[in-house]
Order: C-alpha cells, then sequence, then structure tokens
C-alpha cells in the first residue's frame, strides 16, 4: 500500500509540470484567448472582426521587426528615413503611386560601391572566402549532374 501512494506522489508530481503551461508573448492581445477567437469568428458582426484582424499580423510587432534589421551605427539619418521609407512602401503599396517613367534600368558597370561602405566590406570579404575555395571541390555537384568528369572531392 505503501508502495502504491509512493507511486502515485511521484506520478502526480511528474504530471503536474506537463498540466500547468502558459502562453508567453512579448505582446498580449485579446487574440490569444481561444474562447475570444472563437467568439469572433462565431459572430456576424463584420465590423468587429475587421477591426479585430487589422491588428493580427504573424509577426505581431513587424514594424520594430524591420527597423531593426539596418545597423543602426552605419546609417546616416537621410538613409534610416530612406530605410522606413522603403518599409511603408512594400506594407502599403498603394498609398504611394509612383509615376511609369520614375525607375530606369541601370547598368551594373555604372554602379560602385565606396571603400568604406558596409556593402563594399561585405563584397570584399564574400571574394576573399571565395577565392580560399577549390574550383574543383565547389562545382563538383555541378559536373556530377552534367554528367562531366568530377575530379576533387564534394563540399558538404
Amino acid at each position: 500500500m505503501k508502495g502504491f501512494a509512493l507511486f502515485l506522489a511521484i506520478g502526480v508530481f511528474l504530471l503536474r509540470g506537463s498540466v500547468v503551461s502558459r502562453e508567453c508573448t512579448n505582446i498580449p492581445t485579446q487574440l490569444l484567448s481561444h474562447s475570444f477567437r472563437y467568439e469572433l469568428l462565431k459572430s456576424n458582426n463584420e465590423t468587429w472582426r475587421h477591426e479585430m484582424f487589422s491588428h493580427y499580423h504573424l509577426i505581431p510587432n513587424d514594424d520594430s521587426a524591420w527597423s531593426g534589421l539596418f545597423p543602426r551605427k552605419n546609417l546616416r539619418e537621410e538613409d534610416e528615413l530612406s530605410w522606413s521609407l522603403t518599409y511603408q512602401k512594400m506594407k502599403h503599396p498603394g498609398r504611394f503611386n509612383l509615376a511609369a517613367d520614375s525607375l530606369k534600368e541601370v547598368s551594373l558597370h555604372d554602379v560602385r560601391l565606396d571603400s568604406n561602405w558596409i556593402h563594399w566590406r561585405a563584397q570584399k570579404i564574400n571574394l576573399e572566402y571565395l577565392m580560399m575555395l577549390d574550383v574543383d571541390d565547389l562545382v563538383w555537384s555541378f559536373r556530377k549532374t552534367a554528367g562531366l568528369l568530377t575530379p576533387g572531392k564534394p563540399y558538404g
């Protein structure tokens, strides 16, 4: 009997951790409640439904996520403004009507990166890395797929 009571106590103790759970988010909303969502989806009030789902995003704070993508120490104030304007154009495409001739094709031969820009440094690092790799090992799978001789060994 004492063995059964001990077994039962241990079982209850172990199950307690799996029963007690809580959903944690950075921004709590009403839509996290299953009963609230059920009432919302069951409701015929389209205005209420539209209002509630207009604030619902896959990423609750996508504005802050977007603004966290650029390196703050490397951007000037006008670059930061341009970055946020780009985001607004992507998020709300109907608000920004560009003239048909406002965007023009530019030859990549006319594009230059300044040597103290972060993009130039990234290009340089990528080039140095690729120069370290063995060409035969790098293109091994392409040659194999094409049915050519495959000297070297595949990466990965």
